[in-house]
């Protein structure tokens, strides 16, 4: 593995549970329907998702940077079900040989709806004694995220930046209470400030900035909870304006999709990287996902984001390879296609029965980063000529000419 490949692995909103809790009333346990089938007391990896990550990246040889946790890892705030969570990751950072592990708070690690500066002080407290330290062993990234909500930290060519959106939850901008801003995410001014300082300051070429909440709606037609963070579009306007290169991966809403930066460059690369355990929100049944990610980052090209993300699904006792066509297993990032050269490049290659995955690749390397989307509309361009990408398990794996057709 080359050092200038940086791998994260990426999980988020794990809504664990406790079995305990779950049978108390209402006013002890939780309030409404679980948030995931996730019992935190299941101890072996085929009924407990993050201990199965470890089993399933096992024969990985290939090093990881960094373990990264978007939020959420406890369902309504219960601090022992997070305290353990927090521990199980690191045991699974520990089996995989991760040396780093990085948290951010979601809006259910914490109590959202504070009624006073002083309740609010409380929880910041509690995150700060949580052991192995949250949300890094780091003690300059730990102690910037706990004071002004903006953590860094260096590793080889990549700057891993965390902002806590959830560090303004049940207060007003100026510090009053307020009711305004509790279910949404927040970043100030000043703490989108400190990121681009971060980002500019750093002798990093490349930025990987968390969050748990979503900067832009994730999608138009299923997400119709509009509670995207207020100044998100401002912190990816001027991400793409920073000398280095960005990509960010943010969790909260359970929907998983890789955006790649706008054909106006408006916007860097964006993740948003599902759930790993949780129930999906009313109405998102058939559009979310249950999945763990592993981000392979490309710090040798400095003129965009490039690189892989590999995800894995739940399968009732076990990960496996994605299959799903939102976030198969192998998603490229990089260079933006265009649509119009690729399919006259494949009208020019003269296909007269078939090529293979490596002959098409080395001949068109433009349609490794297609999306399957973007291959069912080349196909039905493609249609009256005969001539159609095929797709394998969610990849490509060449091209033909139907029968009957030239």
């Amino acid at each position: 593995m080359v050092d200038s490949l940086k791998r994260f692995l990426i999980v988020s909103d794990i809504h664990a549970i406790s079995e305990e809790l779950s049978k108390l009333p209402q006013e002890h346990g939780y309030h409404g329907e679980d948030g995931s089938s996730f019992r935190v007391e299941n101890r072996t990896p085929s009924s407990n998702p993050v201990l199965a990550i470890s089993e399933c990246l096992k024969n990985d040889d290939e090093p990881i940077d960094a373990l990264i946790c978007l939020g959420d890892f406890a369902h309504q705030a219960k601090k022992l079900v997070m305290l353990q969570v927090w521990r199980d990751l690191h045991d699974v950072a520990d089996a995989l040989g991760i040396p780093k592990v990085i948290g951010i708070t979601g809006n259910h690690d914490i109590a959202t709806r504070v009624e006073d500066m002083q309740s609010a002080a409380g929880r910041v407290e509690f995150l700060k004694q949580i052991r192995p330290s949250f949300p890094s062993d780091d003690d300059a990234f730990s102690g910037g995220y706990h004071q002004n909500g903006v953590g860094a930290l260096e590793l080889g060519e990549c700057l891993v930046v965390a902002a806590d959106t959830c560090t303004l939850h049940g207060l007003g901008k100026d510090g009053t209470t307020s009711s305004s801003i509790w279910s949404v995410g927040y970043l100030t001014h000043g703490m989108i400030d400190r990121i681009l300082e971060s980002i500019e300051e750093s002798a990093c070429s490349h930025a990987l900035i968390i969050m748990h909440h979503h900067p832009l709606k994730v999608d138009g037609v299923v997400d119709t909870d509009y509670d995207e963070v207020p100044n998100g579009p401002l912190l990816l306007e001027r991400l793409t304006k920073s000398s280095k290169t960005c990509f960010v991966v943010h969790g909260h809403k359970h929907l998983v999709k890789l955006r790649r930066p706008d054909a106006d460059a408006k916007y860097p690369a964006l993740l948003s990287a599902a759930s790993l355990a949780a129930y999906p929100y009313l109405g998102q049944g058939s559009h979310y996902s249950n999945q763990f990610h592993l981000l392979e980052y490309d710090t040798s090209i400095t003129e965009r984001a490039q690189g892989t993300v590999l995800s894995w699904d739940w399968s009732a006792a076990r990960w496996e390879p994605s299959k799903k066509q939102s976030m198969p297993h192998v998603s490229k990032f990089g260079p933006v296609p265009d649509l119009d050269k690729i399919e006259q490049a494949l009208k020019d290659l003269g296909i007269v029965a078939s090529v293979n995955r490596a002959k098409l690749l080395e001949a068109i390397p433009e349609i490794e980063y297609l999306t399957l989307d973007e291959i069912e509309v080349l196909n039905e361009r493609l249609d009256s000529t005969g001539l159609e990408i095929v797709i394998r398990q969610s990849k490509v794996s060449g091209a033909m000419v139907q029968e009957g057709e030239t």
